[in-house]
């Protein structure tokens, strides 16, 4: 299916600038007038943070009210936590306050006290290492940002999100102390990189929200801020990677060149304040669809001009093995100031159980079942390939329009509110399968065309270095050469000819007996600077007597839309303030419609 159409207390509340102003107290404790009983240890890392205050938020207000179950963290970064129970830390997050003038970051052999308070956090149920501790890190605060704003995920998949998102393998667990296994591991160190990044823009941003919006709820503000932190993570991870490579790797200057929040505008601040107060709920696909639909707003890049889409997906007829769908396209019209029928097609040819098949992937392609539990099962008729579809529900009513369509840059209406009754809806889709697909529009690989089967690639590109055109090209400048042997081995990247520092992997498998797929694990730097789009993996496929180039995505993976869908009284008000004066220009650079499925 298209992801970017489906997809696509005790003292009260506590201000930003009070948390910022506030010191956190003495040394480790128990919370007060809480009965000693169980316990929960771990560590708090960005590097290891000391004298940071770690309790158990009972209230879930990312704020510590007397009587939560607390401690100070040591100069190893580890904290012990008494008179917990189990069922508690179960429903409540760990949180962190680390401050500034206080906390102190240890990196190595040196000490460096916080400039910036920044609030971490892990969700409910995190894992523990394997001795027993529960790490809390930036990172497991995405995770956990990830559960407050998308409540289908649960923390296994909200690891999965951000673990694509940052680019790193499966097999790295985002709970453990990287600190500790960065030397032994090129994926922790580059986890801990991005740790650092991440708590610096957490740190950054806070400071100037607060300065903004002094009396702004502490919660809004983390949830806005962290939310913002995540959407530029793949940004964070590239640009990591860049300065990692070119030996500069500067923590702050590289968390102020990928997310730095505007608040310039009070107006435009107090609106995605608000936005990230709206708590979202576990909602139904099929209360969404309705009887009118749900509809979604996109923007993308067409040969450099900037073109607005929207479109309506609306529920068919039921048959006997499901519900049809219906999905209609429009795209505005800037001479006429209209919105036009349009069409779209992303046929690609699929490796089903029988073989490669074109592969229609439009809405009204597939077959839908509705769940028990409010979730839907999507298949498409062509190649049999299913996902499962959760969707989170907000109620948006009195909300400014512009804060949940800024994904879209979409001009509306400076001010301009939802009325009561609107709803948005934020999608979540997972494959029940692994799904290999080919570009049907695409030419095979001139560099291939000597090439009778996959197997024989790596062996006409090997990883020595007087080997002529500089490898097999796989994306705009950027190609690759192989070593290893047999079904598995290394790829070593060139840009222009010029050797990369960073490695990737490759492996031969064979999803159908008789079909098999060469399929490139590509670093996500590489991905997002040489390529027009990211896909999970890169493939090679024989397909109709060519090798062709394709995209690997695999099962129970969740693949969360960057925006959201609509229902038709939300959707109304957001046409009725549809105003191309407030539009943003495109950038001069862009040449050719580029398009995120999600």
């Amino acid at each position: 299916m298209n992801y970017r159409v489906l997809r696509r207390g005790l003292h009260g509340i506590l201000t930003v600038g009070a948390l910022l102003a506030a010191g956190c107290g003495g040394g480790g404790e128990a919370g007060v007038g809480t009965p000693l009983g169980n316990s929960v240890q771990g560590v708090v890392a960005d590097g290891y943070l000391e004298n940071a205050r770690v309790f158990l938020d009972l209230n879930d207000d990312k704020q510590f009210t007397t009587g939560e179950p607390t401690a100070m963290t040591a100069a190893d970064g580890s904290y012990t936590i008494n008179g917990v129970s189990a069922t508690d830390l179960s429903t409540h997050a760990l949180v962190v306050r680390a401050e500034a003038g206080q906390t102190k970051n240890h990196e190595g052999a040196s000490a460096t006290t916080l400039t910036d308070s920044y609030v971490l956090s892990t969700p409910p149920n995190a894992p523990k290492t394997a001795d027993g501790q529960v790490v809390i890190t930036p990172l497991t605060t995405l995770i956990h940002n990830q559960i407050e704003t998308n409540p289908v995920l649960d923390v296994a998949a909200a690891e999965a999100v951000v673990k694509t998102n940052l680019g790193v393998a499966d097999a790295t667990s985002l709970f453990e102390d990287f600190v500790q296994k960065k030397g032994a591991s090129q994926e922790y160190e580059k986890v801990s990189l991005v740790a650092q990044v991440v708590a610096s823009a957490i740190g950054n941003n806070m400071s100037a929200v607060s300065a903004a919006a002094p009396t702004a709820n502490l919660n809004d503000v983390i949830k806005m801020v962290v939310s913002e932190v995540t959407a530029n993570l793949t940004a964070i991870s590239t640009a990591v990677d860049s300065a990692a490579q070119g030996g500069n790797f500067d923590p702050a200057t590289v968390a102020t060149s990928t997310v730095t929040i505007d608040t310039s505008d009070a107006a435009t601040l107090q609106a995605n304040l608000e936005q990230a107060a709206t708590a979202p709920v576990v909602g139904s696909f099929q209360t969404a669809l309705g009887s009118d639909g749900f509809f979604y707003l996109d923007m993308y890049y067409d040969l450099g001009m900037v073109t607005y889409e929207y479109g309506k997906v609306k529920l068919g007829a039921q048959g006997t093995d499901g519900f049809a769908l219906t999905e209609e396209f429009f795209n505005y019209d800037t001479i006429n100031s209209a919105w036009v029928a349009g069409t779209e097609s992303t046929n690609n040819y699929v490796l089903s159980k029988t073989g490669w098949v074109l592969e229609d992937d439009s809405a009204a392609k597939g077959k839908l079942v509705f769940n028990a539990d409010g979730t839907a099962t999507w298949t498409n008729v062509d190649t049999g390939d299913s996902e499962i579809i959760t969707v989170s529900k907000m109620d948006v009513a009195g909300k400014g329009i512009a804060s949940f369509v800024a994904k879209q840059s979409s001009p509306i209406k400076a001010g301009a509110t939802f009325p009561a009754g609107s709803e948005a809806y934020k999608m979540t889709f997972t494959r029940k399968s692994d799904y290999f697909s080919v570009w049907v529009g695409g030419y095979p690989n001139s560099m291939l065309m000597d090439v009778a089967k996959v197997s024989d690639i790596p062996a006409k590109f090997p990883a020595v270095s007087d080997q002529l055109n500089g490898g097999l090209g796989i994306g705009r400048e950027l190609s690759v050469r192989f070593s290893g042997s047999g079904t598995s081995g290394t790829l070593l990247f060139l840009a222009a000819g010029a050797p990369l520092s960073l490695e990737g992997t490759w492996k031969i498998v064979e999803p159908v007996v008789g079909y098999p797929v060469l399929v490139l694990d590509v670093p996500l730097a590489y991905r997002t600077q040489y390529l027009d789009y990211t896909p999970e993996k890169i493939i090679f496929a024989l397909v109709n007597g060519s090798i062709r180039q394709g995209e690997a995505e695999f099962a129970n993976v969740p693949r969360v839309e960057s925006g959201y869908n609509f229902n038709k009284t939300a959707f109304d008000a957001i046409l009725a303030n549809f105003t191309l004066s407030t539009a943003t220009a495109a950038p001069k650079t862009a040449a050719k419609t580029v398009r995120k499925k999600y």
